[in-house]
Order: structure tokens, then C-alpha cells, then sequence
């Protein structure tokens, strides 16, 4: 929950300084806010000294996993009983992604998904933001093909189970 509250402060914060108007729906505000973030690379700067300012707490742990924010298209290969498996939009690197609250593929209703989503490095993890957009269920062809993918990517070492320091 202290992740949760301290990027939602932020990305709220990212509203505001964007001009976007609040709405009744805090997820499409969050969505909003991550997507002007994404896109204009001192706004989470801003916004968490912002915030600071105000006196809120933001915990380093947190503010760091904030700065990390990768905002992207992502893969979703299967779910473990430890972690999502997402492959990057290159499909060069795959990482061992955890959820803040419900499970990915309980979020997007299915394995073989492609979506865009926020990833950050919090406690030596990478953790899924779980703010979905413009999921993309994927057929059996594509998911063979990510498979294949994903067993040359682990034998490359390129799959990230943590952060390395």
C-alpha cells in the first residue's frame, strides 16, 4: 500500500501539472497521467518534489521505484505461481514481473496477452503498476512464437527474476 499511495499521489500530481481535468475515474486519470509521463521525461520529477513539498509521505524506496517507471508495450506469456512472465516489445529481454495487488492474468482474463503497462524496480523486484491499456489476446500462432522466443531469451540470459544492483 505505501507503493500504491505514494504513485498514485504522484501520478496525480502528473495530472495536475498536464492540465488534464479529474474525473470520477481515478484508473483512466491514472492511466492519463502515466501516458503525459511516458511521453514528457521531467514530469515525475516534478510531480514527486511536488509532493514532497506538500509534506506527503514518499519513502526513498518508493520515490525510486517511481523514477524507474518504464512505461511500454509488453508480452504476457503465462503466469507462475512466484510471477507474470513478460517479454519487452522488442521481445529481447523477459522478467519475472510482480503484481501490487491481483495477479496479471486475473487482471487481463488470460495468459497471451499484449498490453501496455507500467514496470518498476521496488525492492529489488520488478513490479507491474496494473494499470492495463488496449490489452491484445494473442492466438496460438503468436504464442508459439513467443514461446520460442522466450526459451532463446533464457538461454541468452536475458531473463530478469530480480533487480541487480
Amino acid at each position: 500500500m505505501c507503493f500504491i499511495d505514494g504513485y498514485k499521489a504522484v501520478l496525480l500530481e502528473v495530472c495536475s501539472m498536464a492540465g488534464s481535468r479529474r474525473t470520477k475515474d481515478v484508473i483512466n486519470d491514472l492511466a492519463d497521467a502515466r501516458s503525459y509521463a511516458a511521453i514528457n521525461a521531467k514530469a515525475l520529477d516534478c510531480a514527486i518534489g511536488m509532493v514532497k513539498d506538500r509534506g506527503e509521505l514518499l519513502s526513498s524506496e518508493v520515490e525510486s521505484a517511481i523514477r524507474s517507471l518504464r512505461v511500454g508495450r509488453w508480452f504476457h506469456l503465462r503466469h507462475t505461481t512466484r510471477y507474470a512472465l513478460l517479454l519487452d516489445e522488442a521481445v529481447e529481454n523477459a522478467y519475472a514481473i510482480k503484481a501490487l495487488t491481483n495477479p496479471l492474468h486475473e487482471v487481463v482474463g488470460a495468459n497471451a496477452v499484449s498490453f501496455e503497462v507500467g514496470v518498476v524496480e521496488y525492492k529489488s523486484q520488478y513490479v507491474c503498476d496494473g494499470i492495463i491499456l488496449n490489452p491484445l489476446y494473442l492466438g496460438p500462432g503468436v504464442r508459439k512464437s513467443l514461446n520460442e522466443a522466450y526459451a532463446r531469451i533464457k538461454g541468452e540470459g536475458h531473463f530478469r527474476t530480480s533487480v541487480v544492483a
